[in-house]
């Protein structure tokens, strides 16, 4: 199963198709390889909702979480947050506790709490 959320309405839904620069949670009972086929978009542009958005990672470059955060979204102050096993947080007014997340990495999914 293959969910995304809708930022507006602050709640998830079960996606039809995949599109660029969403992110998505994918429910699977065991570790599988998910093949994509499409064309690629040159000019991905994010649109970020007030609160939290579900993103995909539109680059095919890693980004350090800061430099995502001030050049991307134009917001020096928007937490990132993603999943692997453990919660890893960006958080540039949280202190010491707000940076376990360093990077963003092509093909993750980051949530975004644009204030």
């Amino acid at each position: 199963l293959i969910y995304s959320f809708n930022n507006s309405r602050k709640r998830f839904y079960r996606a039809a198709e995949i599109e660029p620069s969403k992110g998505y949670l994918i429910k699977s009972s065991e570790e599988k390889k998910i093949p994509l086929q499409g064309v690629e978009k040159e000019d991905i542009g994010l649109d970020l909702a007030q609160g939290m958005n579900l993103i995909g990672f539109p680059f095919d470059e890693t980004i350090n979480a800061s430099d995502f955060g001030l050049t991307i979204l134009g917001d020096p102050n928007a937490s990132l947050y993603t999943f692997n096993q453990t919660w890893l947080v960006y958080n540039p007014i949280g202190g010491i506790s707000g940076h376990s997340l360093k990077n963003l990495n092509p093909g993750s999914a980051y949530w975004v709490r644009k204030r």
